[in-house]
């Protein structure tokens, strides 16, 4: 018996197409995203992960000379083992004028997933809030991040993680581990904001008239924004190894 070719050509050309349909909802749901990750970024040699004084642990990515941390710091106490201040209320976020943490939402389970927002007080408190060896970055640190990215003809979006981020996550592919996350922030005047879609990182380099340098990464841009906040402003802290 002769085939029918059209039949058989039709029946393997739905089988590619419902492959390659399964193909793309596999990666938009973030089936492929640890083997997409091992192959485009590694641990910084030697310190693969870093442990802060309370015992937490974190994984680290070397981009470019740098060593960075992947996740965001959770860590309640100074390097000294000091307790930074934790404030909730609104008007005693406004007025604090030393370090000073806080909850997304004051709620501790943000903090598993998103990390600790800081007022640049505890971001540059001389106790340290990050482990021994390791240190809140300056704004030429996050600088130097921007030039790697420009020269690997990168923008900024690719430091954001695939999952996580509201939906039109604009150019986030994390191919270098650093794994950004949209932990919000809390305003000088105490107000929460910005969570999934917003994540805010403090620099220790002041920028005059009460503010420090910051960066930022939005859900609906690939930018890699450079920001002067007020120091009462909260928003993650992201380590760097000296």
């Amino acid at each position: 018996m002769i085939p029918n070719l059209k039949s058989t050509w039709s029946a393997a050309g739905m089988a590619l197409e419902k492959s390659f349909l399964l193909l793309l909802m596999g990666v938009a749901l973030g089936s492929c995203r640890k083997e997409t990750l091992d192959l485009t970024f590694r641990a910084c040699p030697g310190a693969a992960t870093v442990t802060d004084v309370e015992g937490n642990s974190y994984r680290t990515t070397q981009i470019g000379d740098q060593c960075w941390m992947r996740e965001n710091l959770r860590t309640e106490q100074y390097r000294n083992g000091q307790d930074v201040d934790r404030v909730e209320g609104d008007s005693a976020w406004l007025r604090a004028s030393v370090g000073a943490y806080a909850y997304y939402n004051n709620n501790e389970l943000n903090g598993e997933d998103y990390g600790v927002l800081y007022n640049q007080f505890a971001a540059t408190d001389p106790r340290g809030l990050c482990p021994s060896g390791w240190r809140v970055p300056t704004d030429a640190d996050w600088l130097e991040l921007e030039t790697v990215l420009k020269d690997t003809d990168r923008s900024g979006g690719v430091l954001k993680d695939t999952l996580m981020w509201d939906s039109v996550n604009v150019g986030a592919g994390n191919f270098m581990g650093f794994g950004a996350l949209p932990g919000g922030y809390r305003l000088s005047s105490g107000e929460f904001g910005g969570l999934g879609i917003q994540g805010y990182w403090w620099s220790s380099t002041n920028s005059g008239s009460g503010r420090g340098w910051n960066r930022q990464l939005h859900n609906v841009s690939a930018d890699f924004f450079r920001n002067s906040k007020f120091l009462t402003f909260g928003m993650s802290v992201r380590c760097i190894k000296e």
